[in-house]
């Protein structure tokens, strides 16, 4: 089967770029495929770790970044250059993982007839929860409409990674389905839950929301002395904000902001537990690679699809939003019971391996199959 990934980048360090590339390694693995990335550009960097098997090609548009006044006629000399690659390769799939291509790609004509999938990897609400102020929520609903209830209806297949966020917001829609992101490490270094260390990863942002995390930590420091906190990302827009908050609380010498790594995988051998207080998610990465490494999980009960990826007193916690206290002592029950922190972590490390990238391939190619047969196009 030809299989064709669309995507804006194969050399930025985010997580649709990784989650794409995982995706075409793992299916080019299956006897019989033939797997494709087409990229408008890659700014001469070096790509990501493609697998040899995967055919990547640039289509090298020297102007990709242009202003919103000259997009129109940058889409419509990428929509002529995508189309003539697709009529090469003679695609059965063609899906969609970027942005600039999501609204014309269903609209290209090509002779072999392909499937077209979009995938959505944010939550479908995301503009509009994130947005401030009337006038950019106004914009986020609209955006929201012409993106989701529009354009996207052309795609014979329409991917959301939570069931939560289906049943909420596309059981109108017959093309919606669930899948998904597959595990994106391959590290085997498993934690020995043994060090007075827990974990945090994410750009320092609102979404983020660590500033519910440093204040619910007040309260762990109180209680478990020699306990840290050391929080992994990109310095954010709130990075200020939070420096000052730990300051405030007299946390500097056990909640550190501790910047990017490209070895988040050791750090989270290196700790005992992960605690995330993202307010929306479409699928955490993060929390897959810390079930990985054996981690039990704290979260709060995020939009959306908190419980698809923690099972409550098996591998984790799951906590309402800004309940702080309650946040504060599930980190206490972890760290006051060395055998139920090991229980969770050895659940963990099971409960990931239903995301290993070749189960979640084999998920793809039953679909695959399934529209090219003919069936729900």
């Amino acid at each position: 089967m030809k299989i064709v990934y669309s995507t804006e980048s194969v050399t930025r360090n985010g997580g649709i770029q990784t989650v794409t590339i995982t995706k075409a390694n793992a299916l080019a693995e299956i006897e019989g495929n033939e797997v494709y990335i087409i990229v408008p550009h890659v700014n001469g960097l070096s790509p990501r770790k493609i697998s040899p098997k995967v055919h990547l090609i640039n289509l090298d548009i020297k102007d990709y970044w242009v202003s919103v006044l000259k997009q129109p006629a940058r889409d419509r000399k990428y929509k002529r250059m995508l189309q003539a690659e697709l009529e090469k390769i003679g695609p059965d799939i063609v899906v969609s993982t970027g942005l600039q291509d999501r609204n014309f790609l269903p609209d290209i004509r090509v002779s072999s007839n392909p499937v077209f999938i979009r995938e959505i990897h944010l939550m479908s609400t995301y503009r509009r929860l994130t947005a401030e102020g009337f006038k950019e929520k106004m914009l986020s609903r609209w955006s929201e409409f012409l993106d989701y209830r529009l354009s996207i209806n052309k795609y014979d297949r329409i991917i959301i990674l939570s069931e939560e966020d289906r049943r909420k917001n596309w059981s109108d829609n017959p093309k919606a389905i669930c899948m998904p992101n597959p595990l994106t490490v391959t590290s085997n270094v498993r934690s020995l839950l043994s060090s007075q260390k827990v974990i945090a990863v994410g750009r320092l942002n609102r979404e983020k929301h660590f500033d519910a995390l440093i204040k619910a930590w007040r309260i762990v420091a109180d209680r478990y002395p020699g306990w840290t906190l050391d929080i992994w990302g990109g310095n954010g827009p709130l990075h200020g904000v939070l420096e000052g908050l730990i300051k405030e609380l007299h946390l500097e010498d056990s909640v550190f902001l501790k910047g990017e790594t490209p070895e988040i995988s050791s750090k989270m051998a290196e700790s005992s537990m992960i605690v995330s207080t993202s307010r929306t998610e479409g699928m955490p990465l993060v929390l897959l690679e810390a079930l990985a490494a054996g981690l039990p999980v704290v979260t709060f009960n995020y939009m959306y699809g908190a419980d698809e990826i923690v099972t409550e007193g098996e591998n984790g916690f799951i906590v309402e939003e800004d309940d702080l206290e309650a946040l504060a002592d599930r980190i206490g029950r972890l760290i006051t019971d060395e055998a139920l922190r090991r229980k969770m972590g050895e659940n963990a490390f099971l409960s990931s391996q239903r995301f290993r990238p070749e189960v979640i391939a084999g998920r793809w190619m039953d679909l695959f199959r399934q529209l090219r047969a003919g069936q729900g196009r």
